[in-house]
């Protein structure tokens, strides 16, 4: 997961990150993940008043019940192509 974050995390630091999924035939569930900061570098950011961070974040491990939403969403990117 790549986003703009206003504070800078140490590579290796764990983050825990909320996040709103769509399931085909449930529709939208909350789930948490955790990750590992692999990225932070201070970026300019004209539409920020504030220092912000370029931050990538790697999930080694994910919930089953997202699994497989992610399988059909790579699916679907791969029709579009």
């Amino acid at each position: 997961m790549r986003f703009v974050a206003r504070w800078h995390f140490a590579i290796g630091t764990q983050l825990a990150v909320s996040c709103l999924y769509e399931h085909p035939q449930l529709g939208w569930s909350r789930v948490r993940l955790e990750g590992i900061v692999v990225w932070s570098e201070s970026i300019d950011e004209p539409d920020l008043t504030k220092r912000a961070f370029d931050t990538t974040v790697l999930f080694l491990e994910l919930p089953e019940e997202l699994k497989q939403s992610l399988r059909e969403f790579s699916f679907l990117l791969e029709a579009a192509a």
